[in-house]
């Protein structure tokens, strides 16, 4: 009997939907089944460094800019791109299909990558919107519930699914009319106990430009405390592997599984994003952090102020971020 075929296709925005993939893949290897991976970008480039020996296609970009401000109202300005980039990925999926013929697809957040016939399941955990009083949250509510009850034949959230779980009203109740799964917090990290070597280590994520504009705030402050020692994770795997030190800051463009383990273990704090898949490596590996949102994110900055409310951790916006207040 031949090996069940599952593809596993996670968007790239940010590297977040492909690290939360990990244990997924993980866990469709164990089970014996034959796995391909499809994606693009910074996404694509981790997953192959990740998983060297299983095939890898690219799936086209969304092409998607970032506001500054609010998000929602610039991604229906945005829809039309973006419905041609789900209509493109899903063309490559079907042709993908025609040549390898899977089983099942596992999509994370990529609303084209589903084949009919088959079994598709989509992972996310905001099947809510933090805007929804806003037309335009409503809005990209409403196409993201449709897309997800008209395609796909469960919904995978990587949560717990006693409320408020980590995700709070993003995940929470499951959507009506679909078949549901909580999966747990989903990490590639494990925890680990070592020395701690750093006062603070940055973990950057997320797109362009806010990452870069986040990079040059953080060297500029690192210089006003020449006595400290930091680790600065730029978040790019496309980027080949090198660590050196400027300075008080030790720098590398990513770190693997065991690596970044490592590292969370080693730093006093970690200075990161408030996306969804940093918070489970911090749920998982049960270290102290402080949070700030990227631009223009509400997703992101709800989860912040949720989880200072619970006295889990401190917040700042990027524009206020200030080094010396985390010590």
């Amino acid at each position: 009997m031949s090996a069940v075929k599952t593809l596993v296709t996670p968007l790239d925005w940010g590297l977040g939907h492909a690290t939360r993939s990990v244990p997924l893949i993980e866990q469709e290897l164990t089970m014996g089944h034959e796995v391909h991976l499809a994606s693009n970008g910074r996404a694509l480039a981790f997953l192959r460094q990740t998983f060297p020996d299983l095939p890898c296609h690219e799936l086209p970009d969304y092409a998607v800019t970032y506001p500054k401000a609010n998000l929602y109202w610039p991604m229906l300005r945005q829809m039309p791109k973006i419905f041609l980039a789900i209509m493109r990925e899903y063309r490559v999926v079907q042709a993908l299909h025609q040549e390898f013929h899977f089983d099942r697809v596992i999509s994370d957040q990529r609303f084209g990558c589903y084949i009919p016939g088959v079994f598709n399941a989509f992972v996310s955990h905001q099947i809510h919107l933090p805007a929804k009083h806003w037309f335009g949250g409503r809005t990209v509510q409403s196409v993201n519930a449709f897309w997800i009850r008209t395609y796909f034949q469960e919904s995978w959230i990587p949560d717990w699914e006693t409320y408020p779980g980590l995700a709070g009203d993003l995940s929470h109740p499951p959507l009506r009319g679909v078949k549901t799964r909580y999966l747990g917090p989903l990490s590639r990290l494990h925890k680990m106990e070592a020395p701690i070597q750093y006062r603070v280590a940055f973990v950057l994520s997320g797109p362009e430009p806010q990452r870069s504009i986040w990079e040059a705030q953080i060297r500029e402050q690192v210089r006003d405390f020449p006595d400290e020692h930091f680790f600065l994770l730029q978040g790019k795997p496309e980027v080949p592997f090198f660590q050196q030190q400027e300075g008080n800051l030790t720098v590398a463009p990513h770190l693997d599984t065991a690596g970044l383990s490592l590292l969370f273990a080693q730093a006093g704090l970690i200075v990161c994003r408030s996306g969804y898949s940093t918070l489970m490596d911090l749920a998982v590996t049960e270290r102290p952090a402080w949070l700030v949102p990227t631009p223009g994110q509400p997703e992101q900055e709800y989860l912040a102020r949720k989880l200072e409310v619970e006295g889990k951790f401190p917040w700042s916006k990027q524009e206020d971020f200030e080094l010396g207040k985390c010590f």
